[in-house]
């Protein structure tokens, strides 16, 4: 008898479980076709509200772009002013110039010469004569300069190569334009230089400010900076 009251206790307390577990299932069918219902009517306005955040991304892209492309024009012409544009590309080697790679090279180092080097570093007619177009080497020693310094001060360039440049390229390259002035004959080691400000020594030994091309040049010169001021640049290389 008691055996038969447990079996039954336990039949009812099974069938309650599952009573509730039907229960729980349909409510949570009702909240499913519900929250289907309430995203059924968001999925316009999502869609809507995507597309115009899309459109207003690419409205966003296109005004920077916009406005970094003038920005890089702006920046190319400092730079190009400054003598400091890549044209033509490094490395330079000026006997395989065309004659139009050549003025463009010649117009960039002599304005790099003029505007950066000369009044940003103190270069003195003394360091640099103004003859220095008239020396092939002292050319290419400024041309390599240049390329350095291009390499040291571009966007994102590493620290330590301005640091390399200030250090040991700016000192080097005047060290090697020094070398490359002209002494005067004789020996010991007093003998003068034979360019210097106001003057230039030709190949030939004969003074080109004797001449009258060479005479304007140094006129100009002179009127430009007194003896003891700055490098200047001037017009073509020899």
């Amino acid at each position: 008898m008691s055996s038969d009251h447990t079996a039954s206790g336990g039949e009812g307390d099974l069938a309650a479980e599952l009573a509730a577990l039907r229960r729980r299932a349909r409510e949570t069918d009702a909240i499913a076709r519900e929250s289907a219902a309430v995203l059924s009517e968001l999925a316009p306005h999502v869609h809507d509200l995507t597309q115009a955040q899309a459109s207003e991304a690419a409205d966003g892209n296109a005004g920077t772009a916009q406005q970094t492309g003038i920005g890089d024009q702006a920046g190319d012409a400092a730079r190009a002013e400054l003598g400091m544009a890549d044209v033509p590309p490094a490395p330079w080697c000026w006997p395989l110039f065309d004659d139009e790679q050549a003025t463009a090279a010649w117009e960039a180092l002599a304005r790099w010469v003029d505007r950066v080097l000369v009044p940003g570093y103190g270069i003195t007619r003394g360091e640099l004569p103004d003859c220095w177009p008239h020396h092939p080497r002292m050319v290419n020693e400024l041309s390599w300069l240049r390329a350095a310094h291009l390499d040291a001060h571009t966007p994102r360039a590493a620290a330590s190569l301005a640091a390399d440049w200030h250090l040991r390229a700016l000192p080097g390259a005047l060290a090697a334009v020094a070398a490359a002035v002209p002494l005067e004959h004789g020996a010991g080691s007093r003998r003068r230089p034979l360019c210097g400000p106001g003057h230039h020594h030709s190949r030939t030994g004969v003074h080109e400010d004797e001449t009258q091309q060479a005479a304007g040049m140094l006129a100009d010169a002179e009127h430009r900076h007194p003896t003891a001021g700055p490098a200047i640049a001037t017009s073509a290389p020899a």
